[in-house]
Formats: structure tokens, C-alpha cells, sequence
């Protein structure tokens, strides 16, 4: 009998444990991450914060800054420095912690058009939206992947269009 109620215990301790690991786990709120793509190919730090506002949807913002001269693959890019806030969706796919997403944002930025004859500054708003994956660990670590397109409204001397392209990483708490 002893053992009976020891074995019951362990099972109902090892039950509970694992419950308040998963309940951890969904009360994650923040994340914190940083796109590796931008860094490697157009010399630019882009970090972003987001919160969950419940398990389908989120809020964020993304600050990018240019770390070096320009590059030759800037013809499309985010600019110089932005700030990018953005609205996403979650859609669970049949996996668990992996994630189908779609984001509507703007973005603030500047930037040099060297499009033409003569490289002209800028200062603009886009609007635009994007799609990717987005994984999670079960410890929280994050790869985030996404590509999209915006439109850029108000400066004549901005592109009229830019495109976004990510591989982030970065972890949830």
C-alpha cells in the first residue's frame, strides 16, 4: 500500500510540474530579438520588441540603425535608421510553437536614394505588410523569418517601394 501511495504521489507531483512548465511557458508575454539578415548583408542593427496581447495576435516596434556605409544592396532597403511600428496575427499551424504570421506595420525612416544620377536624402512613411514563420522553443528562444512589401507616401526623393526581409532570432520572457 505504501508503495501504491508513494508511486501516486510522484505521478501527481510529476503531473503538477509539468502543468506549471506549460502555464510558464503561455505566460510569456515580451520578446526581444534581433535581425541577423539585415546585420550580415546591409550592415544595419534592427532590434524589436514585442508584446502579446492574447495567443493570436501581438503589438512591437523595431529601431534600425546603420552601422556602416552603405552597401550595394541598398536599392530597396529600410533605410539608414527607422522605426517600425507593426500590429502581427499568429496562425497556429498543426505543429506546436510553430506559427504562420502575418504583420501590418509603418515605418518611420531616412535614408539616401542613390537611385538616380545625383543620391538624394530622405525622410518618409511607409505602409506595407509582410508574411513569414515564426518558431518557438520550449524555452522561449525564437527564429523568426518573414518577407514582405511597403510603400513609401509622403518624400519624392524616397523609393516608391521597399522590401522587407528578415531572419531574426531572439527569445520570449
Amino acid at each position: 500500500m505504501r508503495k501504491v501511495l508513494v508511486i501516486i504521489g510522484a505521478l501527481l507531483f510529476c503531473s503538477a510540474a509539468l502543468s506549471q512548465e506549460e502555464v510558464v511557458h503561455k505566460e510569456r508575454k515580451n520578446e526581444i530579438s534581433f535581425n541577423a539578415m539585415n546585420l550580415i548583408i546591409f550592415k544595419k542593427l534592427q532590434v524589436s520588441y514585442e508584446r502579446a496581447l492574447n495567443e493570436e495576435s501581438s503589438l512591437g516596434v523595431s529601431l534600425l540603425t546603420k552601422l556602416g556605409s552603405n552597401t550595394a544592396f541598398e536599392v530597396l532597403s529600410e533605410g539608414d535608421y527607422a522605426i517600425t511600428p507593426y500590429y502581427r496575427h499568429h496562425f497556429q499551424l498543426p505543429f506546436d510553437n510553430v506559427y504562420f504570421t502575418t504583420r501590418a506595420f509603418t515605418m518611420i525612416h531616412s535614408g539616401l536614394n542613390d537611385l538616380g544620377s545625383t543620391p538624394k536624402k530622405y525622410n518618409d512613411v511607409a505602409f506595407g505588410i509582410t508574411t513569414g514563420t515564426k518558431f518557438i522553443s520550449k524555452r522561449g528562444f525564437i527564429f523568426d523569418t518573414y518577407g514582405g512589401i511597403g510603400r513609401n507616401f509622403f518624400d519624392k526623393n524616397a523609393p516608391v517601394l521597399l522590401v522587407r526581409f528578415a531572419i531574426s532570432f531572439g527569445y520570449q520572457f
